[in-house]
């Protein structure tokens, strides 16, 4: 049975990854730049934080969706260092980013993460490389889908010349 989720995300909306590379007082700076941001523009923003730093980011910023980067799909019980959603749920994510590039799940574990985070009362935003894929993952019924193509992960797309 689907836990009842706090909202759903109308477009626009934006998403930020910021993977790894920021401390947490780096990260709760462009957390606030990225709220205001928010207000200002009327955009709903996703943030796909850090496991650790998830509560410190919904404390400081409530108006920002803040998603995990990650879960496992165990269940409580024997699993030792598991992301569970109920964990992730219990410290205020309001969702989690699956099958991210960098964290590829098959089709049948994604499926099971899926209703694992919807059972959690978590939104899901899957990660798909192109629109065939999206599509397919369409029908596992995720929240969100992030259309994002492999060789754009991480980049600037030449931006940064």
């Amino acid at each position: 049975m689907r836990a009842r989720l706090k909202s759903t995300i109308s477009a626009p909306f934006f998403e930020f990854g910021p993977k790894t590379y920021l401390d947490r007082s780096a990260l709760l700076e462009v957390v606030e730049a990225a709220a205001a941001a928010s207000a200002r523009f009327d955009v709903a923003v996703i943030i796909t934080a850090p496991v650790l730093d998830i509560e410190a980011v919904k404390l400081a910023a409530p108006v920002l969706w803040v998603f995990a980067q990650a879960m496992d799909i165990d269940k409580p019980g024997a699993s030792t260092g598991a992301i569970l959603p109920e964990a992730l749920a219990a410290v205020g994510a309001d969702g989690v980013m699956l099958n991210h590039v960098e964290r590829p799940l098959d089709e049948g574990a994604l499926s099971i993460a899926i209703r694992r985070a919807h059972d959690a009362g978590l939104l899901a935003l899957v990660g798909a490389e192109d629109v065939m894929q999206a599509t397919r993952y369409a029908a596992l019924e995720p929240d969100l889908i992030l259309l994002e193509p492999r060789e754009l992960i991480g980049t600037t797309n030449g931006l940064d010349r």
